[in-house]
């Protein structure tokens, strides 16, 4: 604690020395009392500051510990939903397997209403096996599996554009894109993930009235790069803008669209997962565009989740 005593009256003084730290100010002659009062109050200041910092770092520790402990407790929760995912898998493999052999071996001795529900029985054993794969997709993408690598992403949207390329045909769509594509630090399976869920979230939902056109691009901004799909869709609602990252969340609006609604989760997921961040803007039956971000330069695992 520092108190000034002088013997001049210059308030343009005083005012410099509080802004330079002093935490009292008396001006002479003092008495003695007064210099109590001063002593007293300066030991009182000192106090308080001091259980400040305590209970500062208390709270510290504190946040840390429960970090510690959440982080804990959602490896726990990702390692089980890994776990049941895989261990459900085989089962359902086998009843898809077993219904798809009953009906090659025995269909034309069915009549029409067995065959229904032993098709119905495939479909929902088919149903199970893409859910189960897309929890352990999940799963998998907030694991750190193996040390992120830099990334040619030109050659990722180039690859991804030619997985998808055939389906765009069959709908008489057409994808491009616009400006060029960086290197990354980051895991190559899981990026190019993102694009691929992306892209065929944006042929999915495309309007029924016109071929689907989708626009993939890339900005680089100063700390990070900004990537975009556009696509001319059915759009999204405003009301429901919000919740297209949702686990197992389907637009209503699009019938016949194969999958469990767990596409943009997982891609959220590894956007987060490599420090970026993820979002939509839409205007419903015109289209929507995908936004996310991803840093520059290289992030170790622990910036990217956090920790």
């Amino acid at each position: 604690e520092v108190i000034v005593m002088t013997g001049f009256g210059d308030m343009d003084m005083v005012i410099r020395a509080l802004r330079e730290g002093a935490s009292d100010f008396l001006q002479k002659p003092i008495q003695i009392d007064v210099l109590k009062v001063a002593l007293k109050r300066a030991e009182e200041r000192r106090a308080m500051r001091r259980k400040l910092r305590e209970y500062a770092q208390d709270l510290e520790r504190l946040v840390e510990e429960r970090t510690r402990e959440l982080q804990e407790k959602n490896e726990e929760l990702e390692q089980f939903v890994y776990t049941v995912s895989h261990d459900l898998k085989a089962p359902v493999v086998s009843i898809e397997g077993f219904t798809s052999l009953l009906m090659e071996m025995y269909g034309d001795r069915m009549d029409d209403r067995f065959r229904h529900y032993l098709g119905r029985v495939r479909d929902n054993a088919l149903y199970m096996e893409r859910l189960i794969g897309d929890l352990l997709e999940f799963s998998r993408a907030g694991r750190v599996a193996k040390p992120k690598e830099e990334v040619n992403l030109e050659e990722i949207v180039r690859e991804t554009l030619e997985d998808l390329k055939g389906k765009a045909e069959e709908a008489g769509g057409t994808m491009e894109t616009v400006g060029k594509f960086p290197k990354v630090w980051g895991d190559p399976e899981h990026l190019r993930k993102v694009f691929f869920n992306l892209l065929d979230n944006a042929l999915n939902y495309s309007h029924p009235e016109r071929p689907p056109e989708v626009v993939i691009g890339c900005e680089e901004r100063e700390e990070d790069f900004l990537f975009f799909v556009r696509d001319n869709g059915i759009g999204i609602e405003p009301e429901h803008i919000d919740k297209v990252f949702e686990m197992f969340r389907r637009l209503e609006d699009k019938k016949g669209v194969q999958g469990t609604g767990m596409g943009l989760t997982i891609a959220k997921r590894i956007v987060e997962n490599h420090g970026g961040r993820i979002w939509a803007e839409s205007s419903p039956g015109q289209g929507s565009t995908f936004f996310f971000t991803l840093p520059k330069g290289r992030r170790d695992e622990g910036a990217a989740r956090g920790g």
